[in-house]
């Protein structure tokens, strides 16, 4: 296994989690609307689920913010673009005059 391969791998895993924690903030938001409609009453519950709803926000900002800024990072620096044979720079060889 080289480091492209491992690179894949990683970036497979990551593809595959983090639209699950972005999910699971949404989860958090929908949760904390829950329980601030639930407990409309108390206020002590209302604050807590005020506090899952901001947090829930902040994550959801905090992950699409940070996948944008990869994604521009991946394609300011070309590293996600292939390069054909003839694009690669090469030393040029020595040959001894016989």
């Amino acid at each position: 296994m080289n480091a492209i391969d491992l690179l894949g791998k990683v970036r497979g895993i990551l593809d595959a989690l983090i639209p699950f924690i972005i999910g699971l903030a949404v989860f958090v938001i929908i949760w904390g609307i829950f329980n601030y409609v639930v407990h409309a009453a108390e206020e002590e519950k209302r604050a807590e689920a005020r506090a899952y709803i901001v947090w829930g926000i902040v994550g959801v900002f905090f992950m699409i913010s940070i996948w944008g800024f990869v994604t521009i990072l991946i394609n300011t620096l070309g590293v996600g673009s292939t390069i054909d044979e003839g694009q690669i720079p090469k030393v040029p060889e020595f040959t001894p005059a016989p």
